[in-house]
């Protein structure tokens, strides 16, 4: 779709961007990263756009990139992606087709931020929903909470804790439902 005169290019978005470089613990093996991966793609995409928490990985992030070639066509940003979502959102040009790609190690992109980072573009989401990492071990606590993580990644309008009252808690229930349950608004 990129070559239809409508378009003016590919936008790669990552909002938990890392290093650059993944490291396996076992062997420790060194893997790119998605941004690398984004940055090294058979069609080319026209602007990469990172956003990186801490601050140490977010510059070796931009570094990675610039050794790829990728400096003049990116943008690092640091910082909780939920409070730049605004920013990242206006860093994407008009015309362009998006891919956000969404990969938290827990409950850390909220629904408001991906609303903001989708509004009015053409975007779509590769997204990681952590569930056995945070939600399985900590459904209880959310479920007593107002406002809770999950509250904010599901958003507003989710109505879960009513939904969820009766599922059974054993790790394969609570996974079912909240896999079958996270496209709703």
């Amino acid at each position: 779709m990129a070559d239809k005169p409508q378009w003016e290019g590919l936008v790669y978005v990552d909002l938990f961007a890392g290093p650059g470089i993944c490291v396996l613990k076992e062997s420790g093996r060194r893997l790119p990263g998605s941004v690398l991966i984004a940055a090294h793609a058979p069609k080319p995409f026209r602007k990469i756009i990172a956003c990186e928490l801490d601050a140490q990985m977010a510059s070796a992030c931009e570094a990675r990139l610039n050794a790829a070639g990728a400096g003049t066509r990116s943008h690092v940003l640091v910082g909780d992606c939920n409070e730049r979502a605004a920013e990242i959102a206006s860093l994407i040009p008009d015309r362009t087709l998006t891919l956000a790609f969404v990969d938290p190690t827990g409950l850390h992109a909220h629904f408001e931020s991906i609303r903001t980072l989708t509004k009015g573009k053409q975007v779509d989401l590769l997204v990681l929903f952590a569930d056995r990492i945070d939600i399985v071990r900590n459904v209880e606590l959310y479920f007593r909470q107002t406002n809770s993580k999950l509250d904010l990644v599901l958003g507003p309008e989710s109505d879960w804790r009513n939904r969820f009252a009766g599922v059974p808690r054993s790790v394969e229930c609570i996974c079912k439902f909240f896999v079958s349950n996270s496209g709703t608004k």
